[in-house]
């Protein structure tokens, strides 16, 4: 019910918050503030520390957030006398600022601070501290001394309102400048921040069922400020925006990571800009069917598929028909899928992360895991199906990964966690992990683990969110894995990525297991035959079997390829009695039925596979009564093979005789006709 009245709730507080904190805002011009980063590199400070500005005042603005208590900047070591006020511009605001070190040990802090509102001054280590007390306007913390270790400063808001602040302030002197500066910078890493950007779009389009307008008025509506090509969202409103979206704060991307790549370093986000991200995930859904279209095209092979395409000429043609196919324009395509690296052409690299998105295995082999680790940089996003009571096995995660990060979110109570099986140590675990709900930090095998800890659910939703952090290279294989705790099925969605591989990258990546085609396709038609003797029909099957697993799109979702998609081909598989009774997985099932490696069986492969037990009878009664009526040299001879080869088109007129004829080759009929086919 709450989830139904999410729009019409954030339009009705959109207008409140528009009226309230339009009047907070007296300038009109838009407030940009001056590039303090270096290229490729997110503000993600108020704050910057800058040698040539020793001494002077500075002012910097920040949108505090209803509600919430909140990181704002770094106080790096080597900064001499710091000084900070707090000034709203609201006259009944209620925020405090809150300074804290090391362990978050609260030096400054209204009531429980070293320095608080009865004892406003003193020392700790090197620092005489002065503090104005809360009630005071503006609100002032006075650093006398060097500082010998970072502190992080906060401002805490409970107000129901967002408040708009401008901090002032100086320091006399930085020690250590060309590293004070980075202190408020990010590094940006685009594939990272695109994916963050095409999951949210997902979320925002779902709420406003697909009213860009809509959207733009209720998110951005209270928060924009006049600007040459109309009302704009400067830097420091953004995190409004992207804060009303309940998965924001779980994704591992700052807000001014993505205030960067929406608005392309402008210093602010324009209408248009909005609309460009708030269609990125059907850019992306059709990015995805174009893939595997291409790839289909040259037999699956990436290599060839990647030669067509290298030039100029060949990506303008895929482009073309892409967008012909999809219905999503070229340029948005081009935007999407070639701007990675912020060159207009495709990139090898930006051609892989976009092959990515398919999970495809070498030739010969299949995609056995819901993860497959490719050695090149990797983000993605893909579904878990975990069975009520259960604990799965997620992923075995191969040595060597670098700077990994793995989280779930789910609609129900789950939980993620990681073990060493050589050692049987559990790393990540809600009780007796390494890191646990009690100690979030910790370290293995090489590794700096931080651990969201458990059932880290979002305010905004039920959701239940975690995720676990590797910093550094992995010294070893771990498993993945998602204990469901609830009494129905789960689907968790499960997000990854990791900077690369160390050592040498294996031919085949982890998560792709050898095929065994035969034993496959044998293991298929005698489901097909299942299938046609309990629902009769290929719709029928479709209807009672797929269609409630099938993907159209969800909140979490967005496909142009409609489907049973990977992970729920697994409830399709198991509801055949003799699933497991040769061994075949359901992922190697899977491999087989989807043609087209899409990841999606459609309902035109789903039918393809009910007829495989037909095609199979028909093989079988075509030679056996070729081998009652004639020696195998005459009815090979009969097919007229050149170079001892029969092409496909011979075999094909050959089928299509006996099939509608009876007819055998060289000219023989049938004994017993099979049934009409």
């Amino acid at each position: 019910l709450l989830a139904s009245m999410v729009p019409a709730l954030v339009g009705l507080l959109g207008s409140l918050l528009f009226e309230a904190v339009a009047t907070l805002s007296p300038s009109p011009a838009v407030s940009i503030a001056a590039a303090t980063c270096p290229n490729d590199y997110a503000q993600i400070s108020p704050v910057v520390y800058d040698c040539s500005a020793n001494g002077k005042s500075q002012d910097a603005k920040y949108l505090a957030l209803a509600g919430k208590t909140e990181n704002v900047f770094t106080i790096p070591a080597g900064v001499v006398n710091f000084e900070i006020s707090l000034n709203s511009e609201s006259s009944s605001s209620k925020l405090d600022l809150i300074v804290l070190g090391e362990n978050s040990r609260k030096i400054v802090e209204t009531r429980s601070g070293i320095i608080n509102d009865s004892k406003t001054s003193g020392i700790d280590g090197t620092l005489q501290i002065s503090y104005s007390g809360s009630k005071a306007v503006p609100e002032t913390v006075t650093l006398t001394g060097t500082t010998s270790s970072p502190l992080t400063v906060q401002v805490k808001s409970t107000d129901v309102y967002p408040d708009v602040v401008t901090f002032t302030y100086k320091y006399s002197q930085v020690q250590d400048c060309a590293s004070a500066k980075l202190v408020s910078c990010k590094k940006v890493q685009p594939l990272a921040v695109r994916q963050d950007v095409v999951d949210w779009s997902i979320w925002v389009r779902h709420q406003y069922d697909g009213d860009i307008k809509a959207a733009w008025r209720d998110l951005a509506g209270p928060m924009l400020e006049a600007g040459s090509q109309g009302g704009v969202v400067p830097a420091f409103k953004w995190s409004y925006v992207w804060d009303a979206w309940p998965l924001s704060r779980s994704q591992g991307t700052s807000w001014q990571e993505v205030f960067t790549y929406i608005g392309d370093s402008k210093g602010f986000v324009t209408e248009l800009d909005f609309a460009r991200a708030f269609e990125s995930s059907r850019v992306q859904a059709a990015a995805k069917q174009c893939m595997s279209n291409l790839l289909q095209n040259y037999g699956g092979s990436q290599s060839a598929a990647w030669q067509a395409v290298q030039l100029e000429a060949g990506q303008s043609q895929m482009l073309k028909n892409c967008s012909q196919a999809t219905g999503a324009s070229e340029a948005a395509l081009r935007d999407l899928m070639f701007n990675l690296d912020g060159q207009t052409t495709l990139s090898k690299e930006e051609f892989q992360v976009q092959l990515d998105q398919l999970n495809v295995c070498p030739k010969g082999f299949y995609r056995s895991s819901p993860i497959v680790f490719h050695c090149h940089q990797t983000v993605g996003r893909t579904k878990f199906y975990v069975r009520s009571r259960m604990t799965e096995t997620l992923a075995n995660i191969p040595q060597g990964m670098m700077d990994m990060r793995i989280g779930i979110v789910a609609d129900q109570d789950a939980d993620l966690l990681l073990k060493d099986p050589a050692s049987n140590t559990w790393v990540a675990k809600w009780d007796n992990g390494i890191v646990n709900q009690k100690q979030l930090t910790g370290t293995y095998k090489g590794v700096n683990l931080l651990f969201s800890g458990d059932r880290d659910k979002s305010a905004a939703s039920s959701l239940v969110e975690e995720f676990i952090q590797m910093t550094g290279t992995l010294g070893e294989s771990l498993r993945a894995e998602v204990n469901n705790f609830a009494t129905d099925d789960a689907t968790v969605m499960v997000s990854y990525s990791w900077s690369g591989i160390q050592g040498v990258c294996p031919t085949v990546p982890a998560g792709c297991t050898a095929f065994d085609e035969l034993r496959a396709s044998d293991a298929l038609k005698r489901f097909s035959s299942w299938v046609a003797k309990t629902f009769g029909s290929s719709e029928t099957a479709w209807k009672k079997l797929c269609s409630p697993l099938a993907d159209s799109g969800s909140k979490h979702t967005e496909h142009m390829m409609q489907g049973v998609p990977f992970h729920a081909w697994q409830g399709v598989w198991e509801q055949w009695p003799s699933h497991d009774g040769d061994g075949v997985s359901w992922q190697e099932a899977f491999h087989l039925a989807d043609t087209n490696s899409d990841s999606v069986v459609s309902q035109s492969e789903f039918a393809k596979v009910y007829e495989s037990h037909a095609a199979r009878d028909l093989l079988k009664n075509l030679l056996s009564q070729v081998g009652e009526q004639s020696d195998g040299e005459t009815a090979w001879l009969a097919l007229r093979p050149v170079n001892g080869h029969v092409s496909s088109q011979q075999w094909r007129q050959v089928v299509e005789d006996f099939a509608q004829d009876g007819r055998l080759p060289g000219g023989l009929h049938s004994c017993t006709p099979l049934k009409k086919m």
